[in-house]
Order: structure tokens, then C-alpha cells, then sequence
């Protein structure tokens, strides 16, 4: 589910998107739902239509036929539960509670697969210099199973080289494989309020500042101050989680060839 679906208000958007996610655009699957609900097909129309709404048994029903994750069942039911609501008070308290999970979905970290996972110490060194990540990232290319082959692409020393991938081997970061070392997962991340962040960030903002004027016209490089609404802002903050969401996306299932790096900052403006 996007960022745009749990921006939904009404459960109704999501069952329609679903559904039209589904083959040749949902056609017939109103009436596979009302049978997945034992009911007639009369009655989920009338709920399409807003003159009926959903018992909370059929959402949940709903959003097993959906295919929905555990936190978009959580949003679906919470906005069944907000148009049933009977009085003022009860409707705040599901309206707070959808505008918790909107804020859990918007994180980047809620929407990232696969995360290693070690201990403070070894992070701190993981995350000290580009050139650790940087190895990782290598090992996962065909032909780039060796110290040697890793040094020669990255321009390090083979010594340091073999020394980041002991660190890499000791954490489970890499693997010894037939062929030499390969990543042990698939993925990294730290969350943005992890103290190794700054570091993280400025390590790959560096790298990439020190290959600006030898960009190839395959790169991209892309700098635009401006002055918007601050309901823009957040769309657009939107629009970025979504991109982001979809390169994770297209590498996780992309045969590794090269190495690269994506930097996106959208930040406001402001005085210290």
C-alpha cells in the first residue's frame, strides 16, 4: 500500500484501488468479495455506494480478501470503526488513531526489507567511512567476489580491503561463498534519529561532491531551492517517500551490475 491509500478517509477508496489492482482491473471481484463474506452481492454495493457500511467481522473479512499487510488492516478497520462511531468522542479517538498510523507509514524505515541487524558497536564502525558499505555493495556483483577484483573498482589498497571484510564476515554483513565473498543481506538502514545518521549522510554526500564535475551524462545531479505552501511541502515529501519506496523496490529484485548511490535531501529552509 502507498503512502496515498493510507491518506485515504474512507475505507471505501481502498477496497476500489485494491481491487483494481487486481487482473483485468478487478472486473467480477465485488461479487468474489460478497461471496468470500457469505453475503449478497446486493449488499456489498449498497456499501460501495455509502447507503450500508461494513460490520467490523466483514472488514476484517475485507481486508483478508484484499490481501492487506497487518498495519493496512489496522488503517481499513480504523476507518470502518470511524464511520460507525456514534458519538463526537469516539470519532476523535479513531481519528487520532488513523493519524498515528499515517505518521508510522510516512517513516522510511516502516517501508524498508530485509534490514541487517548488529549490535552499536559494530554499527559505529560500519558506518565510520563510505568505503565499508561501499565493499558490501561490491560483493554482491558478479566478478567482484575477491579483494583484489573489490580493491581494483573501488580504488582502495587490497590491505584494506581484506580488513573490511573481515568486519564484514565477523557481523554477517558477507559470506564466504564458492566463489568467494557475497552479501549475507540484502539490505542496511538507520533510522533517522540513530546518532550514526549525520555520518551516514555526510559520508555519501562527500563521495558524491567529489564526483561532480566528472558526471557522465547517464548521472544525475539535481539542486532546486524554492519557496512553496506548506501543504505542498508535504505532498511532496509524499511523493518522495513513494519514489524511495520504489527504488528499494526495483534494486531488491535488479541483478547487480554497477555500483551507485541515491542522496535526496528536502529540507526546510530555517534559522539555527
Amino acid at each position: 500500500m502507498t503512502a496515498n491509500l493510507f491518506d485515504s478517509s474512507d475505507y471505501r477508496d481502498i477496497v476500489r484501488t485494491k481491487i483494481e489492482s487486481f487482473s483485468k482491473k478487478g472486473y467480477g471481484q465485488l461479487f468474489k468479495l460478497a461471496g468470500h463474506l457469505g453475503v449478497h452481492s446486493s449488499l456489498v454495493s449498497q456499501v460501495m455506494k455509502g447507503a450500508k457500511s461494513l460490520t467490523l467481522e466483514q472488514a476484517l473479512q475485507t481486508g483478508t480478501f484484499l490481501n492487506l499487510t497487518s498495519r493496512e488492516q489496522e488503517y481499513f478497520l480504523l476507518l470502518v470503526q470511524l464511520e460507525r462511531a456514534g458519538t463526537r468522542q469516539l470519532k476523535a479517538y479513531f481519528e487520532d488513531q488513523l493519524l498515528r498510523v499515517r505518521k508510522a507509514n510516512q517513516s522510511i524505515e516502516s517501508r524498508r526489507k530485509g534490514v541487517a541487524l548488529f549490535d552499536d558497536e559494530a554499527k559505529a564502525q560500519y558506518y565510520s567511512d563510505w568505503s565499508l558499505m561501499a565493499v558490501w555493495l561490491a560483493s554482491s556483483i558478479k566478478g567482484l567476489s575477491t579483494s583484489d577484483a573489490i580493491g581494483q573498482k573501488l580504488g582502495l589498497s587490497r590491505a584494506k580491503v581484506e580488513s573490511i571484510l573481515e568486519f564484514l564476515l565477523s557481523v554477517g554483513l558477507c559470506v564466504r561463498g564458492p566463489d568467494g565473498v557475497q552479501p549475507g543481506v540484502t539490505n542496511t538502514h538507520l533510522p533517522r534519529t540513530s546518532p550514526l545518521s549525520n555520518r551516514h549522510h555526510t559520508n555519501w554526500r562527500l563521495k558524491a561532491l567529489a564526483n561532480l564535475e566528472n558526471l557522465s551524462p547517464d548521472e544525475l545531479a539535481f539542486t532546486a531551492p524554492v519557496s512553496l505552501s506548506r501543504a505542498d511541502f508535504e505532498t511532496i515529501r509524499r511523493i518522495i517517500l513513494d519514489a524511495i519506496e520504489a527504488v528499494s523496490d526495483t534494486v531488491e529484485k535488479s541483478e547487480p551490475e554497477i555500483l551507485a548511490c541515491l542522496n535526496i535531501d528536502w529540507l526546510e529552509i530555517r534559522l539555527k
